[in-house]
């Protein structure tokens, strides 16, 4: 019988290269999940959290392996005062985890400048010093490519006094009091990116810290999350979850707001990566 050898080289050549692809998607996968243990080990301690809240909560789930979402939560040298930083970094996978790993350089870099007396624990100052910082070694002048940054909200507290203090870029704060909540719009410019200015300000606000007070930062991977029939969780939705659970444990409260989550995005992926955090002090 006859054989087309040039369709048995094909067949040959096909296999080969699909060896190849396997062998080299298995190397960037295996690289990819190595990262995601990097970027889950600069996540903060609980136990800072713990020694300076009543109780607290923190919903960190990415989008892919890795992402653009990071929580980051620092002890300031005098054992009173302490900073919680959520940072929502442009899109998501790879890119987006490159930004945080950024990001944490640059909060390591804030806290020994505030420790030495070099810089205010503000958290207006500290989303300046990020934009500046990002905007110089990224070299963000109007023609640069690397446009990238991040929204993001800066809390501070002092556990002697009882002050907190709260800025923004594009993030809420959200606040209940006895069952009323009030909602810290923050400032609608961006840190980095070509188009916020390099000495953008932020604006400060001083948060009054009641009995009972909770606190909720999130960026907007749980809000944009689209559901069935082109619906998504949308603000109002999760407004009215924070108002209708914040009287039960923060423990609680996370199991139900996962499921929440899950109710609305049903079979559909994940849209974007999800940092929430809940504070009472």
């Amino acid at each position: 019988s006859y054989i087309n050898y040039q369709e048995f080289n094909d067949y040959e050549i096909i296999e080969s290269q699909k060896r190849e692809l396997s062998k080299v998607n298995k190397n960037i996968q295996s690289s990819i999940e190595y990262a995601s243990l990097i970027q889950e080990a600069i996540l903060p301690s609980k136990d800072i959290l713990d020694k300076y809240t009543k109780e607290n909560f923190v919903f960190w789930k990415q989008k892919d392996t890795v992402g653009g979402d990071i929580y980051l939560v620092v002890e300031l040298e005098s054992k009173n005062e302490i900073l919680v930083m959520v940072i929502d970094g442009v899109g998501h996978g790879v890119s987006g985890a490159l930004l945080t790993i950024l990001t944490k350089a640059l909060e390591v870099q804030i806290t020994e400048h505030i420790n030495r007396g070099a810089l205010e624990p503000s958290p207006s100052v500290i989303l300046k010093y990020f934009n500046n910082s990002i905007k110089t070694i990224l070299k963000q002048d109007k023609d640069s490519i690397s446009n990238v940054g991040f929204d993001g909200g800066v809390l501070y507290y002092n556990q002697r006094t009882n002050r907190c203090r709260y800025a923004g870029a594009k993030t809420p704060l959200y606040i209940i009091n006895n069952g009323q909540l009030e909602i810290i719009k923050s400032d609608r410019k961006s840190v980095g990116f070509v188009r916020t200015k390099i000495d953008q300000e932020y604006t400060e606000y001083d948060i009054e810290i009641k009995k009972g007070t909770k606190l909720y930062i999130s960026t907007d991977g749980m809000t944009d999350q689209e559901g069935v029939n082109n619906s998504r969780y949308g603000k109002a939705r999760f407004e009215k979850f924070i108002i209708n659970h914040n009287n039960k444990p923060f423990n609680e409260q996370l199991n139900l707001l996962k499921k929440s989550f899950i109710e609305i995005r049903g079979q559909l992926e994940q849209s974007d990566d999800i940092t929430v955090v809940g504070l009472e002090f």
